[in-house]
């Protein structure tokens, strides 16, 4: 079983991201008291039916705070003192290290190491604003393929499109296609339409767990 939950864990632990951004202004938290991986455990902890329908069995209340640690601590912040004395714990440390080397290599080019005046001028392919977390839009691969040039050599004209918060669609197949987001046509997706789509994906996916527990 532990087996399986840490490899849950790994599905689960950056879920807080989703939770976070698709609740938006309703359930805002002040800037610096909310991280992502304390909203991945909050949806851990909320949602131990599913949880226990992932893995086939009814979940104890001990395996289920195995895996919000794992999702709380995957990150492991100066400021996580609880999670570093864990690290010392031999029931859980180990696991807590696969969760965040697996995080650290599934991040790829987000976490390419650059200095600061190759970030700047990635224009965002390198995540520098952090507070413009929300705007985030997930690029083509295209937009990351120069011959001959690096990554961190792209202007930010050059890094112009991005996919819409949308689910894929049947009926518009334009809004399956990324769109043009460079800084000088910001305005084709106003901020107010990205969070109303954030919105409409989280929801959805709420939907789809209840119908999902409901079989």
């Amino acid at each position: 079983m532990k087996l399986e939950v840490v490899t849950l864990g790994a599905l689960l632990h950056d879920i807080g991201k989703f939770y976070q951004r698709g609740i938006g202004d309703e359930g805002e938290e002040p800037e610096g008291s909310k991280k992502h991986e304390d909203f991945s455990e909050k949806f851990v902890k909320d949602n131990k039916d599913l949880i226990s329908f992932i893995l086939g069995e009814k979940v104890s209340e001990e395996v289920l705070n195995f895996l919000r640690t794992l999702v709380q601590c995957h990150h492991l912040y100066d400021y996580k003192e609880d999670c570093f004395k864990l690290l010392k714990d031999e029931s859980v440390g180990h696991y807590i290290r696969v969760i965040k080397k697996a995080d650290g290599l599934s991040a790829g080019v987000e976490r390419i190491e650059v200095d600061k005046e190759q970030l700047l001028s990635g224009g965002g392919i390198v995540e520098e604003d952090r507070k413009d977390y929300r705007k985030k839009t997930l690029l083509p691969i295209f937009c990351l393929i120069r011959p001959g040039k690096l990554v961190t050599e792209l202007s930010k004209e050059e890094r112009a499109w991005g996919y819409r918060f949308l689910p894929l669609s049947g009926r518009n197949i334009e809004d399956n296609f990324p769109i043009e987001l460079s800084p000088l046509k910001e305005d084709a997706y106003p901020d107010e339409r990205r969070k109303s789509d954030y919105r409409t994906l989280w929801n959805g996916f709420k939907s789809e767990i209840s119908k999902l527990l409901k079989q």
